[in-house]
């Protein structure tokens, strides 16, 4: 599993996913965008609002320093889900649908 990045001044955390270049962006919701590939990989998925969203997804208020150590799988296997975990808090966001880019 990675580690989440996270800017606490922007209070957003982004996933990597593939090393392959960004083609598009779809914003699922106001919260959540992906990155896309050219071939419609996904390239990491950004989460605005992080404390929020994270805290909510794992049943505890979170601070800056353990939202960097929240580790993640991205599964595009059958639509595209971040699994996310810390410590023993485990979730997973699941995004609607699985957006290729046109």
């Amino acid at each position: 599993m990675k580690t989440l990045t996270y800017d606490p001044k922007a209070d957003a955390a982004y996933a990597y996913g593939t090393e392959e270049k960004v083609n598009r962006t779809v914003e699922v919701n106001s919260d959540i965008n992906v990155d896309f590939s050219a071939i419609g990989r996904v390239t990491g998925i950004e989460i605005l609002n992080a404390k929020e969203v994270l805290s909510k997804a794992l049943g505890a208020r979170l601070n800056a320093d353990e939202i960097r150590k929240i580790q993640y799988e991205i599964d595009e296997t059958s639509g595209i889900f971040l699994h996310i975990r810390l410590d023993q808090k485990k979730a997973s966001l699941v995004l609607p649908g699985k957006t290729v880019p046109a």
